[in-house]
């Protein structure tokens, strides 16, 4: 939510000035293959939820609908590993459902700020390739396309294949995908702004492509008391079809299903484990 004008001409003349001379940091992210684009987030971890929340993202609807998908397919399940779980939303909506709960990020700010949510709950810095957990669980999920984040269809393979390796037999493999070649749209432009917590953030995001990758810079600015922060994020995604992503599922030995609609219109690809 934006700041109205009035907002604004109510501060007194010297918070104006201070706000007019304040350091302006111009910061520019480079990506790359997976490994390499782990700290895109450093900047805006502080950030991301208030954005999220702007759009109107509904983490505790979102994790509603999870476990009536969990429940309708392994009724008993109790434990559930969020793989990529950002910041901890999803997995502070699910332990609702399932009091056993865990999650790996490979971004160390996302994770610091999961851990300052959720204190009591194993929260591990690892990469989705080849994380390791000294246990298996009921459920794993990798939500908000995160997946898409691996630039090559064999590391698709690897990621994959490693969370169904922590799944007990007759566990689920809940992965929602990146967009579809076929649906990505090129020169799309969306602005968005938000305010709260003692920020005003406002992030404007540019599209492009390269070859099977998807490309999105986003551009933020976000003032705070201690001044105002810009910076470029330059993130890439592997944009993967359908039977690519079954196929995925197929190796790694789990019987799959493509649900429709998912939690945002990416649909969900359910594995389950023998």
């Amino acid at each position: 939510m934006t700041a109205a004008p009035s907002d604004l001409t109510s501060r007194s003349p010297n918070r104006l000035s201070s706000l007019a001379t304040a350091h302006i940091r111009v910061r520019v992210h480079r990506g790359g293959p997976y490994r390499s684009q782990v700290d895109v987030y450093e900047r805006s971890a502080h950030a991301y939820d208030l954005i999220q929340a702007a759009r109107g993202r509904d983490y505790s609807a979102q994790a509603d609908q999870l476990a009536e998908l969990i429940n309708a397919r392994c009724p008993h399940a109790r434990s559930l590993l969020d793989v990529a779980c950002g910041t901890g939303h999803h997995l502070r909506s699910l332990r609702r459902h399932f009091p056993d709960i865990a999650g790996v990020d490979i971004s160390p700010a996302m994770l610091q700020r999961a851990k300052e949510a959720l204190s009591d709950v194993p929260l591990d810095l690892g990469d989705m390739r080849s994380f390791r957990f000294d246990r298996r669980f009921d459920v794993v999920t990798c939500l908000f396309s995160s997946i898409g984040y691996l630039l090559t269809l064999d590391d698709v393979h690897r990621a994959v294949a490693n969370m169904a390796d922590h799944l007990r037999p007759g566990g689920l493999l809940i992965v929602e995908p990146w967009i579809h070649p076929d649906q990505w749209r090129l020169g799309h432009r969306v602005a968005e702004a938000a305010s709260g917590d003692g920020l005003a953030v406002a992030r404007v995001s540019v599209n492009g492509r390269e070859g099977h990758v998807s490309t999105f810079d986003l551009y933020w600015t976000v003032a705070s008391d201690d001044g105002v922060d810009q910076f470029i994020e330059p993130h890439r995604m592997g944009l993967y079809s359908i039977e690519e992503y079954l196929g995925a599922f197929g190796a790694a030995r789990l019987t799959v299903e493509h649900q429709p609609p998912g939690l945002i219109g990416r649909k969900l690809f359910i594995g389950q484990s023998h």
